[in-house]
């Protein structure tokens, strides 16, 4: 058996009047007491008839395919709800790229400046002056084991590649002549105790005032200061 609920005002207003009557018949009612039941049926009525609205209102969306009306509450899907972890973009949206990303120049490590070449011979000299500390003079030797004054100097710039003659005056011709204050280590210092003419002696400067020297029969190759021998003159040369 199938109820259905009646959501017309006029079906809920005549209902309503027929109550009046029938409690008019049964219990004897004056005119203003009948008025006031009536009205108060009568709103009571069109509440009922709302609530029939709003209770219906749902199932009538959930109208079945044979047309007929299902209660919301009873409706049923066959179809699986699956919920998809990963969303979708619409096809129409765009694919946003990435902008290309330009590459890191790679810097090569600056060479290292090749080394001055007259700084070269100037340490391989005084390295082999240092060498030969302590070897003996002797008068027209140049090495390796006994020198005299210019024997040496000659000897340890041969070891750089360099050859300059075995005599001090032509050494002191061979070199270009500075001050003493802008002496440098691997110039050449050179003495003259015997007047003028030549120079009499010749040493390698090492720095500090100092040089290595072959000094005279007797000695042996030592440091000393350019001022080793007193009362001689000094003076410098600087090989080109």
């Amino acid at each position: 058996m199938r109820w259905h609920l009646h959501s017309s005002p006029e079906f809920h207003s005549g209902l309503a009047q027929g109550l009046v009557q029938s409690l008019s018949l049964r219990f004897p009612l004056g005119p203003q007491r009948r008025r006031r039941l009536s009205a108060a049926l009568r709103a009571g009525a069109v509440a009922a008839a709302f609530a029939c609205l709003l209770a219906t209102a749902p199932a009538a969306s959930a109208r079945s395919v044979a047309g007929e009306y299902t209660p919301a509450a009873t409706l049923t899907t066959e179809a699986p709800v699956v919920f998809s972890e990963t969303a979708t973009a619409p096809a129409d949206t765009p694919l946003i790229t990435p902008p290309p990303v330009a590459p890191v120049p790679v810097t090569e490590p600056a060479a290292a400046p090749a080394p001055d070449p007259r700084q070269v011979a100037i340490a391989t000299a005084i390295e082999a002056a240092i060498s030969r500390i302590g070897s003996p003079y002797s008068y027209g030797s140049a090495g390796p084991w006994a020198f005299d004054c210019s024997g040496f100097t000659r000897w340890v710039y041969q070891q750089a590649g360099i050859v300059l003659d075995h005599f001090s005056g032509a050494q002191w011709a061979e070199t270009i002549h500075i001050p003493l204050d802008q002496l440098q280590p691997g110039d050449l210092v050179f003495n003259w105790g015997f007047g003028g003419g030549a120079p009499d002696h010749v040493g390698l400067y090492v720095g500090d005032g100092m040089m290595i020297h072959a000094p005279n029969s007797g000695g042996s190759v030592r440091y000393d200061s350019i001022w080793w021998w007193s009362g001689a003159s000094v003076a410098a040369g600087r090989l080109p």
